[in-house]
């Protein structure tokens, strides 16, 4: 079964099974999980398209906004891979569009400082700030990333002060599967 292509013109949309839209789709390929990224054995890059590249769209919107708004629709392709190389060249890293451990942790770091200058963060008690503070400075980068999602999740939002309090003292992945991030 060949795939579907689907072009608007005149007003109306026509879809039509092809060699082209086999063409086009075998060009996509499946972004790497968000747990391949954490562990650093993936890089994310032009043609690839899923979940962790939505959440890369969003993390480069928010730390390297453009002229134009970046489309968060998981799909990286030229503008999502120009803006990766903005960010890049604005950061200082090596300018090649594709997103590894440097640029990733650059991201993440960027992330945390957002984290800590939020209104939610400068809410919570003393202690559960001096416990994130101290979690994020021993944390690897795959825990640092759990711990990030953790926080900024609605769910932990949610939770009684006391409950977020214990939810800190888990491990960050074991953290974020409980809250459902």
């Amino acid at each position: 079964m060949k795939p579907v292509v689907c072009r608007a013109h005149a007003g109306h949309v026509t879809c039509s099974a092809s060699d082209e839209a086999a063409r086009i789709t075998a060009e996509w390929k499946p972004a790497p999980s968000a747990d391949a990224l954490l562990g650093g054995a993936a890089l994310q890059r032009r043609g690839q398209r899923g979940a962790s590249i939505r959440q890369l769209q969003a993390d480069l919107e928010r730390h390297c906004p453009g002229e134009v708004p970046l489309a968060i629709d998981g799909v990286f392709g030229p503008k999502t891979e120009a803006r990766v190389r903005a960010f890049q060249a604005r950061h200082g890293l090596a300018v090649d569009g594709v997103v590894g451990d440097e640029t990733r942790a650059q991201l993440d770091a960027m992330t945390m400082r957002d984290l800590l200058l939020d209104e939610r963060f400068e809410r919570l008690p003393k202690s559960t700030q001096e416990t994130i503070l101290q979690r994020e400075a021993d944390a690897t980068p795959e825990s640092r990333r759990h711990l990030i999602e953790v926080i900024t999740s609605e769910p932990f939002s949610a939770l009684p002060v006391e409950a977020q309090a214990n939810l800190l003292e888990w491990n960050p992945i074991e953290a974020r599967i409980v809250m459902g991030v």
